[in-house]
């Protein structure tokens, strides 16, 4: 094995590592700032940028290949309650504005807005009837920063709820992400090629 593994190589080499490899290169790794949840598959960010760990051993990739496909299956458009709750104010008119955001996504996949509802004029009966009309999806992930980031995606492809926490738990910031993945969740390709550099000098170095 040499320091010039390929990115596909990478995941069956770490298969190959025997087991106090695999031990002593996992302690290398460390742990990064993002933790992704798919069902029940939790999957950790190493130090390096892209780098991923999970039960079913290494993946590499700016997010995990897991969750992509999940999200993949996720259908680009909302079901609208029929009825809005009394009381709301603005929640009519912003699922519109995300179900348009969404639907310019699907035509153009860089494509990324960010709603900040907490500078905007909504209540709890806006916020409910979001959460409802939006769903659930597939992916959740927390970022850990000077506090905490919790994303979740919703039933529309693109469409994440983040909230923001400082490191008191007190909420900070709720906005509703369009993007395929936010990008505070996410490694950039040039983290990712410097990860991969990294990662593969390393596993060169212990099988020398």
């Amino acid at each position: 094995m040499t320091a010039q593994l390929l990115a596909q190589d990478l995941p069956e080499v770490w298969h190959l590592l025997s087991v106090p490899q695999r031990h002593a290169a996992i302690d290398w790794l460390g742990v990064g700032e993002v933790t992704v949840q798919v069902g029940d598959q939790v999957i950790v960010e190493t130090r390096l940028p892209g780098i991923w760990l999970s039960t079913d051993g290494l993946a590499i990739g700016e997010f995990p290949a897991l969750a992509l496909v999940a999200l993949a299956a996720v259908p680009p458009d909302a079901h609208c309650p029929l009825e809005l709750p009394a009381g709301t104010m603005s929640a009519e008119p912003l699922l519109a504005e995300v179900r348009s955001h969404a639907a310019a996504l699907q035509a153009q996949s860089d494509y990324r807005e960010l709603i900040d509802l907490s500078r905007l004029p909504v209540n709890r009966a806006d916020i409910d009837y979001l959460s409802t009309a939006l769903g659930q999806g597939p992916v959740t992930a927390v970022v850990a920063t000077d506090g905490e980031c919790r994303l979740r995606s919703t039933s529309v492809a693109g469409v994440w709820w983040v909230v923001y926490f400082d490191g008191e738990e007190r909420k900070l910031l709720t906005t509703l992400e369009i993007a395929w993945v936010p990008a505070i969740a996410s490694a950039t390709a040039d983290e990712l090629a410097t990860s991969l550099a990294e990662l593969a000098a390393y596993l060169g170095a212990s099988d020398a």
